[in-house]
């Protein structure tokens, strides 16, 4: 777990991506099926017994959507190149 996206290197438990490092270098991390036109995943975590949403996105090998805005995303680019 990391968070690349804030420049802030005390917080380094809280970043989610769908990837896989097994390989030692990022890979696609979920195995979904294509989805139907104006279908769209999003994954979602419980902080504190809050629903907290971590972007909507409808492909798994690429960033989530960037119109989708949480208060848990950063400034500092865009992160691994997955959903997350």
């Amino acid at each position: 777990m990391a968070t690349p996206t804030d420049g802030d290197n005390n917080n380094e438990f809280s970043g989610v991506w769908f990837l896989d490092l097994s390989s030692g270098s990022p890979a696609v991390g979920l195995d979904s099926p294509v989805l139907m036109a104006g279908w769209k995943y999003e994954g979602w975590a419980i902080i504190d017994g809050v629903p907290v949403s971590s972007g909507t996105f409808t492909n798994v090998a690429d960033f989530d959507d960037k119109a989708t805005t949480t208060p848990f995303k950063g400034n500092m680019g865009d992160g691994p190149p997955f959903p997350g």
